[in-house]
């Protein structure tokens, strides 16, 4: 019985190493999967964190290309305005008249060379 002992002893000291051997080398490549990913977890993190700075930059370019043209567009507005009220106060405080047709001067001479009475040219004739 000795010798069978010994063998059944030998056959579970046999099985315990291969089964520490297993847990061992299962245990090694659990904690490289683990390391391997962590580093793919950390680059992945850094493209996203890239990708948000690139997108709130490409936001904030909207967003003050956007209030450029508002502001553009309320000046052309104001402006707009101004000249309005500008014409319209000066419409009021001094109207000028706009003559419904084109009408010839009365004062002017049909004789323009002789003081636009004629007479130089009657005193020349006489």
């Amino acid at each position: 019985m000795g010798i069978a002992d010994l063998k059944y002893t030998i056959a579970t000291e046999n099985c315990a190493d291969r089964s520490a051997i297993s847990d061992g080398v299962r245990d090694i490549v659990a904690a490289q999967n683990a390391g391997t990913q962590a580093i793919l977890d950390k680059l992945c993190q850094q493209e996203i964190d890239a990708l948000k700075s690139q997108n709130s930059a490409l936001q904030t370019q909207v967003t003050m290309q956007n209030l450029a043209a508002s502001q553009a567009q309320q000046t052309a507005a104001l402006v707009a305005d101004n000249a309005a009220q500008t014409q319209y106060i000066v419409n009021r405080v001094a109207p000028y008249p706009i003559p419904a047709y084109t009408v010839g001067n009365p004062y002017q001479s049909p004789y323009p060379y002789y003081g636009g009475c004629g007479c130089a040219y009657n005193n020349l004739v006489a």
